[in-house]
């Protein structure tokens, strides 16, 4: 319990210093390789893969969806891809997350005691 409560404590604590770093650039007067203001998608990204390390092998889809929905997103902010013609995508990455969630399971212990 108190492992993954550390983990827990390891991301959250990671992605203020991401999100706050961010920001931080964006309120400086350097120049931009890229507008910061597209880079939102990072976050979900960053949640899908604290999810996907610190969930266990039932719930790492759930972290592995929200890696693909905000990697979607991010191409779109980039101008990538364009979520008009790509949201079929979001569909995929449901099956995907809920077939790694399924295969990931494993064996469920009886309800019933051994005899």
């Amino acid at each position: 319990m108190a492992d993954e409560r550390d983990n827990r404590r390891r991301v959250a604590g990671t992605l203020l210093i991401v999100v706050g770093a961010l920001l931080l650039l964006g309120r400086l007067d350097l120049p931009e390789p890229w507008p910061l203001h597209g880079l939102w998608p990072l976050v979900i990204v960053a949640l899908g893969v604290a999810r996907f390390w610190t969930a266990g092998a039932e719930r790492r889809g759930a972290g592995l969806g929200l890696i693909f929905a905000g990697g979607i997103l991010l191409l779109h902010t980039q101008h990538v891809l364009h979520l008009r013609s790509s949201w079929p995508l979001f569909i995929v990455g449901a099956g995907v997350s809920i077939l790694v969630s399924a295969w990931g399971g494993g064996e469920r212990p009886s309800q019933g005691s051994p005899s």
